[in-house]
């Protein structure tokens, strides 16, 4: 009898420890769902609150193409960008969420060394944001210096390098395979600025991202020396 039991009260201790672990985990996605669906604070993006609405901006476009025949370097400001992406831009919502959602904008936040590229919607008269974390890499083969933009893959977690975050659902910062979903609306928005994607990739020899701001020069390094580095 007494073996008998001492089985119940183990069998009972192990399910205590698994129904306490399938708590912790319940708790844990309700939380993670309760962020996701709550937008990231966008008033410290340059462009999106309607205070800086009246704010003349340059066209980047003939910026970027007076750049390249002057040889000269030239600063983006995160204001430009946003103003541009509100002028040019169009996003459709489709599919059978299309008579649900809205895409509302499309917005940069420029930060030491990447971009964030967010894309906001409008779920039944609720803000959603979702975005991308990229970079600029350059490279170097037989036929001379290429760029590539890519995901930016900062580490999600200090104890797990290995592991890349990609970018957010709200407020939740979720690693790189979680935003191949949304990867159709940045391929969208890449098409729709094809001429500025062209003229500031493939044209531009150098670039370098800050707080609020992208700097690109058309001029190699062999090509600088001895020329005056004006900035515009």
């Amino acid at each position: 009898m007494a073996k008998a039991k001492n089985n119940d009260s183990g069998g009972s201790f192990f399910s205590k420890i698994f129904a306490g672990l399938m708590l912790l985990v319940t708790a844990g996605f309700a939380i993670a769902l309760l962020v996701i669906f709550q937008a990231q604070d966008l008033s410290d993006i340059e462009g999106y609150s309607g205070s800086d609405s009246q704010s003349t901006t340059r066209d980047i476009t003939t910026v970027l193409e007076k750049a390249i025949e002057g040889q000269y370097s030239v600063v983006i400001t995160e204001l430009e960008i946003n103003r541009m992406l509100q002028e040019k831009i169009e996003l459709k919502q489709g599919g059978y969420l299309a008579s649900m959602v809205s895409i509302k904008s499309a917005l940069v936040r420029l930060k030491d060394g990447y971009a964030e590229i967010i894309v906001v919607r409008d779920i039944a008269g609720v803000e959603f944001t979702g975005s991308i974390f990229v970079q600029v890499e350059q490279a170097e083969d037989r036929e001379g210096i290429y760029t590539q933009v890519h995901l930016h893959g900062g580490p999600f977690n200090d104890s797990v390098p290995s592991l890349k975050r990609g970018g957010r659902f709200g407020k939740l910062t979720v690693p790189q395979g979680f935003i191949m979903i949304l990867m159709p609306d940045f391929q969208k928005i890449a098409e729709a600025l094809d001429p500025e994607v062209k003229l500031g990739f493939r044209d531009m020899a150098r670039y370098k991202i800050e707080e609020g701001r992208l700097t690109l020069d058309p001029r190699r390094p062999t090509e600088e020396r001895g020329m005056k580095n004006d900035v515009f």
